[in-house]
């Protein structure tokens, strides 16, 4: 059931937990969104690492590899994004591809989790 259905409009009367990224994956997806269709995923050569961060659970890691004939082989890079718990919603907590390495991509989740946590006065 999407939330036009239930008449909320993309807010849930409380957040979502997340306990792992399938759980993030099915919530946005109930949502109508595209994010995680397999079409987006394989375009964007598209992975999930497995662990969330946050009180939520919400903040969590993508990485992509973009391959083209004008960029044959260009590196696997890293984005920290977060759902936002009320809606589904996702947005980007880093710039695309900011990372090298997965290890700075979760040096700088945990971190970003910490001041949305705080934000939210959950922590």
């Amino acid at each position: 059931m999407t939330n036009r259905e239930t008449g909320t409009y993309g807010i849930q009367q409380s957040p979502r937990f997340y306990g792992n990224i399938r759980d993030i994956v099915k919530h946005v997806t109930e949502t109508g969104s595209n994010f995680f269709s397999p079409e987006a995923m394989k375009f964007f050569n598209s992975r999930l690492t497995t662990q969330t961060y946050g009180y939520f659970g919400n903040v969590f890691i993508t990485s992509e590899k973009l391959d083209s004939p004008y960029t044959p082989d260009e590196p696997r890079k890293y984005t920290v994004r977060a759902v936002d718990p009320y809606t589904g919603d996702i947005h980007d907590a880093s710039k695309f591809q900011e990372f090298a390495t997965v290890y700075e991509a979760k040096k700088f989740a945990k971190a970003y989790a910490a001041r949305y946590d705080k934000r939210l006065g959950v922590n």
